[in-house]
This record gives structure tokens, sequence and C-alpha cells, in this order.
């Protein structure tokens, strides 16, 4: 559905393979495939609804192993960090699938007849029966199950709400530099000067990203000040000297100004929004191979 994996934001699209970090490399690999990542969340909702059930338990103890060990080699491998809780998980499906070990082994390794489990053995009885009868036990049995399972699925379902994105920043897009002004000087497009600007994007939550003339990057959050339109920028590795206010002048539709102090400079860039085609996310879903993969050697 999108919501852990959402199509990738301006800023990711710009960054080059190398200078990400595994964990975001992963994120785009799952976001660039609906297909692949809707496959993932079935196999795992799958398995969450199939352990609500005795007589499917095994069987969604066996997926929820086989998805969750997956993941977990992902989190390990990809440096993402939610490695505990995973382990945490895929722990709990294989000591649920321990539980059936030997019938499971006696039908997968030994060709041996696998006797069915007693599920009557296992049913829990309130003590309650002597005074409301097998009937209204059953009952009781059944609407707390019920509860229990409605509240852990509520409880599973909010963290997962935190992922639905927010409507665009105001100032989403891609934006290429058409001037830029630094302590009154306009200078020209010069590639051999690091701290000249190339470029900006603005992904939907407004984080600001700027790329210089040699590729590099800088990330900043921001908290916006429409009022006064202002940009209050904070990069991540809470470093002061590279904090900043600045002001912004959306000229039309596709331009923007900025003013302000980067670095001990006074600048004033003037933006052009571009509408860039990326064909990561315009190449659709092809079921036969049918072309050599460009590479360069």
């Amino acid at each position: 559905m999108k919501i852990q994996f959402p199509n990738p934001e301006p800023d990711a699209l710009l960054q080059m393979y190398g200078d990400s970090q595994p964990a975001k490399l992963l994120w785009m690999f799952m976001s660039h495939s609906y297909g692949y990542s809707a496959f993932v969340g079935t196999a795992e909702l799958l398995a969450g609804l199939l352990l609500c059930f005795r007589r499917t338990a095994t069987l969604g103890a066996l997926i929820g192993s086989a998805t969750m060990l997956n993941v977990v080699f992902l989190n390990v491998f990809f440096n993402v960090g939610v490695k505990l809780w995973s382990s945490n998980l895929l722990l709990m499906s294989g000591f649920l699938v321990a539980l059936d070990a030997r019938r499971l082994a006696n039908f997968f390794v030994f060709n041996r007849p696998a006797l069915p489990t007693p599920h009557d053995a296992l049913s829990w009885r309130l003590s309650l029966g002597r005074w409301l009868g097998d009937r209204w036990q059953e009952r009781a049995r059944v609407a707390l199950k019920a509860l229990v399972i409605v509240l852990a699925g509520t409880a599973a379902l909010r963290p997962v709400l935190k992922y639905r994105k927010p409507p665009p920043h105001a100032l989403f897009g891609i934006y290429e530099v058409e001037s830029f002004v630094r302590n009154g000087q306009s200078e020209p497009l010069v590639i051999a000067d690091p701290r000249r600007w190339r470029g900006a994007a603005v992904n939907t939550y407004g984080h600001l990203t700027i790329r210089f003339m040699d590729d590099s990057t800088i990330r900043y959050r921001t908290r916006t000040d429409e009022s006064k339109k202002a940009l209050s920028l904070s990069t991540w590795d809470e470093d002061a000297r590279k904090n900043a206010v600045v002001t912004y002048n959306q000229d039309d539709a596709d331009h923007i100004t900025f003013e302000g102090s980067f670095g001990g400079d006074a600048l004033q860039v003037r933006l052009r929004k571009v509408d860039r085609r990326f064909r990561l996310l315009s190449e659709n879903f092809r079921l036969f191979f049918d072309g050599p993969i460009e590479s360069k050697r």
C-alpha cells in the first residue's frame, strides 16, 4: 500500500549511489517495486492472520519464519536500525514452529506419518465452567479471543500509520540554479568552485537538500514560517555552524529565490523548478526480459 516504502523523494533520487547509506539504498530498492513490497507485506500480514487460529497456527509460524528470516538478513547486512525487533519476531515464529518440530521432521525429512495434533487437549478452559456451563464458557472464550485479536491488531496498526505521508510541502520539487550571488558578487557556473550551488531539492516534509558543483550534498531539516516566508535550517549532525535561517520568495510557480547566510557568506540564489524524468520511476513492469542491461566497462 506504499506506506512503509512510498515513492522515492526528490533528494533521494538525486543522490549518487556511491554516496547513499546502505539502509537508504535498501529503501530505494523496496520503494521502486510496488509489486515486490506488496508481496512481502501480504506474506507478513497472512502470517499474522493465520497465527490467530489454532488450526492454521503452524502454517502461520512457517510463513512468518520465512518472511522474517529475509527481513532480518536485510536489516543486518544493509545496516537498518531495527535488527533486534525483527530478530525477536523471528525467534517468536521459530518458537511456535518448534512446538511441531517432530511432526514437521517426520513429514519433510524422515518420510514417516505425521500424526495430527489433538486440538481439544490444547483448548483453554475457563474456571467458571461450574457456574456458567460449557455453552457460556465457550462463548466467553470466543469473545475474549476476539477482544485480544482486535487489541493486538490495533496496536500493530498504530506504528504502521506513522509512515503515512503528509501533503507535499509548498516548495516540493527539484530545482536548478539560475543565478548565484555571494557577498554581493554574481558568480558564473564554475565547476572548480565546490561552494557554489548547482541545484536543490525539497522533499514532501520540507527537508532541503543542496547540491554543490563537486556533486557533494548537504541536507537540512526545515521549520517553515509561512507568515515571514522564512525557513529555519538545521543539520542532522547538530553542527551549529551549518544551521541557518533564510527567507524565500516564490516569484512564480517555477521560481524561488533564497536569501540568507550560509557558511559565513551572504547568498542570494534564484532557483528554477525542473520537471526531471527519472527512469527508475517511469519504467514499467515487464514479465519477460527483453533487452540487455545498460552498463559501461
